[in-house]
Formats: C-alpha cells, structure tokens, sequence
C-alpha cells in the first residue's frame, strides 16, 4: 500500500466552578505548536459541558482551528485534575445496540483486512485501546484473532447482556478478562498491532497519546482506526455531527497526521471509508481510517 508522508454526572462529590479569566484569541496548537485562532464558541446547558463546573461561570467551550496543519479543538479539558476529568465523560454519538454492533464489525473487519493487506501473521498480538464495553474485542476473539485490550469498561459483563450470540459469545468472558491489560502495564514493542475505534478524537494531547501507543508497536507493526476527518466537512465546522459528542476534543486532518506520524517514528496513510477495509459497516464522509506502520 502506498503511503503519503454525555454521561451522567458523578455523585462522589460536588463541583464547584473556579475563578478564571476568558478564553484566549490564540492558544498554542496541540500538534504543531502554531498559534490556532479561535474559531467559534460552544453553548449550552452546564450539564452537558461537564467541563463548565469547573470553569468561570460565563464559561463557553472554545474551539480553536491551526492555520499551519488544520487541526481543529478545543481546550475544555486542558487542565484538569484526574478526578475532574473522569467527570466529564460523556457517551459517545449513537449509542444504541444496533449503532455499537455496527462499530464492532467495523474494527473487527478493519484490523482483519488490515493484517491481510499488510502481511501481518495470523496470530500477530492485537491491543484494542479503548475497548469499552469489549464488543469488537469479543468478536476478534471468537474469529480466532489473538487480542488483548485495555480500558475495559468495568461494567462490560453487564453491559453485554444487551448482545444477542450472533453478536457476543458470552463464553468468552472469562478469557477477556485474562486478556485485559491496564494500558501502563503493555511493554514497549510487545504488539504487533494496535487499533483504535473512535478514540483519537478522545485526546486532548494527541501527539503524547499516539506516541505512548506506537511504542508498543513492533517495527513492522501497525497503529490503526477511525476518526473524525475534518478536512473533508463542507458543512460550516460548528455544524458538524460529530461535534455532537462532547466528549470529542481533537479533529485530526491530514497535516496533523503526518505531523503526528513523523514525531512517533511511523510512516502514514489516511483512507475514506471503503468495504475493502470496513466491510458494508456504517461509515460517514467526514470519517477516516488511519493507518499508520512503524518502519521494520
């Protein structure tokens, strides 16, 4: 393949909003360090910007475009101690069983035909990052792939009960258990593949997020995924769907990607959707799925 270089509030504690000043005109880009502008305010209601009870009172999320890669996002996580950032966790866009199958076939075909196309071995080691409620994790397994995943939602076992047997094979619960591994404990090049589905966008420091995870790729292995592709909205940017997450706080671009692909070592490509790679699985114009190799 050629290359080109809302959830529910917490009821631990109560939140109370800090003094503070304004957003900036300018911030410092997340990828490229250029100065982005700020490009347009988000509104509403304090509950669905968590982030909000910790901000000014006249708090607005700002959003902030790089005029150098492109990149768009926003910095109402920046900042935040760990506690208050497990508070503003929201669920992702289209959470319904039928909407979280889609995006499990998705990664389970998109990491098969991918080890395919790159002659990765059929038993090479597979983390999905960010794995959830473990879907697509249960689907790999029960297809013979070797996968290990972190960020096991710890309700997973229950959450599964949604699943019919076409889609989960409940027998396998006790092997993803023996199979999760805490992110921090996964070793530098123990992985020969590492995929993430609807992830990046969940990084408010991208370029440390993606080299934490492309060193635990082997030299020949693959970092892959989907994600918002911002370059391809035509719609004004403050009107795009995937916006409506607002959990989401970084929108790659092509710039980006190859800047984030040069500072983890890897070579790079960013593809449309396409049953090559995803099957018949659900995938909008304004996603893509990146891939990224680590050189042997």
């Amino acid at each position: 393949m050629p290359f080109a270089s809302a959830a529910q509030e917490s009821n631990t504690a109560p939140r109370t909003a800090r003094p503070g000043t304004a957003s900036a005109s300018t911030v410092p880009c997340k990828v490229c360090g250029a100065m982005a502008q700020r490009s347009f305010h988000r509104t509403g209601k304090r509950q669905l910007l968590l982030e909000a009870s910790f901000k000014p009172a006249d708090y607005k999320r700002p959003y902030y475009r790089c005029p150098k890669c492109d990149l768009l996002f926003h910095t109402g996580f920046d900042n935040l101690t760990p506690e208050e950032e497990a508070q503003t966790k929201l669920p992702g866009i289209n959470n319904k069983t039928k909407e979280i199958v889609n995006r499990g076939v998705r990664e389970t075909l998109m990491t098969a035909n991918l080890m395919q196309m790159f002659k990765l071995p059929l038993r090479s080691k597979i983390l999905v990052f960010g794995c959830g409620a473990g879907l697509s994790f249960n689907m790999m397994l029960d297809n013979k792939l070797n996968a290990y995943a972190t960020d096991l939602s710890v309700q997973f076992q229950k959450t599964a009960k949604r699943y019919g047997a076409e889609h989960f094979n409940h027998a396998l619960l006790p092997e993803m258990l023996r199979r999760f591994r805490p992110f921090d404990s996964v070793a530098e090049q123990s992985m020969d593949l590492v995929t993430l589905t609807e992830v990046f966008e969940h990084f408010p420091n991208p370029v440390e997020m993606m080299q934490r995870i492309a060193a635990t790729v082997r030299p020949g292995g693959l970092v892959i995924g989907t994600t918002g592709w911002v370059d391809r909205v035509k719609e004004p940017l403050h009107d795009w769907w995937y916006l409506r997450c607002l959990s989401h706080c970084t929108f790659l671009s092509s710039k980006a990607f190859q800047r984030i692909c040069r500072a983890c070592g890897c070579l790079g490509v960013l593809l449309p959707g396409s049953p090559m790679i995803t099957g018949q699985t659900g995938i909008s114009d304004t996603q893509t799925v990146f891939v990224m190799q680590k050189p042997l």
